[in-house]
Formats: C-alpha cells, sequence, structure tokens
C-alpha cells in the first residue's frame, strides 16, 4: 500500500515547480508595466503555491505532537480553507469594487465558485464537520490548489505573451 505522504510530497514538488516558473515570468516581465492585476496574480500564484507545500507536509511533521491521529490531517485542511477562502473573497470583492478586471471573466467568475466551494469543504474538514479530513481528502483539495496557480500562471504568461508583442 501507497504511504499517503508520498503523493502530497509530489504536489508539494509540482507546487515548488509552479513558483519557480512563476517567478522567471516575473523576472521577464517589464518592470515599468506592472499592472495591480498582474501583482495580485502572482501574489496569488506564490501564497497558493506556499500554502500547498506548507500543508502536503504539515501531517508528516506533526504527526508525533497528535494523539488522534486525525488531527494532522484536519489541521491541514484547516489551514488550506482559510487561505484559500481567503483568496476567493478578496477576489470576488476585488472584481465587485471594480479594482481587478479578471482576463476571461466567463472561465475566472465560475473558477472562484468553485474555489469558494472547495474552500469550504476544507475548513469544515478542518473543523470537523462534514467529510472526515482524509490524506485523499487534503490531496484533492490541494490538487485545486495547483490548478487555481497554474490557471492564473497561464494568464500571467498570456499578459507577458501580449506585452512583449
Amino acid at each position: 500500500m501507497l504511504d499517503p505522504t508520498a503523493g502530497l510530497f509530489t504536489l508539494a514538488e509540482v507546487a515548488i515547480t509552479l513558483a519557480g516558473f512563476s517567478g522567471l515570468v516575473a523576472a521577464f516581465r517589464s518592470q515599468d508595466h506592472w499592472e495591480p492585476t498582474d501583482k495580485a496574480r502572482l501574489l496569488n500564484i506564490l501564497v497558493l503555491c506556499f500554502v500547498v507545500v506548507l500543508c502536503a507536509m504539515l501531517p508528516t511533521f506533526t504527526s508525533t505532537y497528535f494523539q488522534e491521529p486525525k488531527t494532522p490531517w484536519r489541521l491541514s485542511c484547516l489551514l488550506y480553507g482559510l487561505v484559500q477562502l481567503a483568496i476567493i473573497v478578496r477576489f470576488l470583492s476585488a472584481i465587485a469594487r471594480g479594482v481587478w478586471n479578471p482576463a476571461s471573466p466567463w472561465v475566472s467568475i465560475p473558477f472562484a465558485v468553485i474555489g469558494l466551494g472547495i474552500g469550504l469543504l476544507a475548513t469544515f474538514a478542518g473543523f470537523g464537520i462534514g467529510p472526515s479530513a482524509t490524506p485523499s481528502l487534503l490531496g484533492l483539495v490541494l490538487i485545486w490548489g495547483l490548478v487555481a496557480a497554474g490557471f492564473q500562471f497561464v494568464f500571467s504568461l498570456q499578459a507577458v505573451w501580449g506585452a512583449t508583442r
């Protein structure tokens, strides 16, 4: 049987790689033309990647400190869920205020709503409400974090390619 943390470590490696490529895209971006949307997008990518790495490794590092075996998984789900909710609320409130203009509203808004649902699912699991916080659930929500970061990375690439043409 596969160790549940092996898949999580793989997700952490993917998140580190995505953060590194985001840094390269930021380095190639011209310094004089950073829109607030571009800055927020890069910050979201880096925060999501950092939280995915932290939440993927947290159960391994904290499992010796808790008597209940589900507590490390709940802690990771709770941490990820709260960060995801904060990012989504910030994103939706920026759209409502007119500060953020999504590159593709027909994709961004449904993505945000799905992210809101996943953030709520992870938060509830972290509090012990609803689904049980398991390695599988944590893996699924962390995969969503990587998908969301990858989605923003694609729009960052689009902004860089559009600026170089």
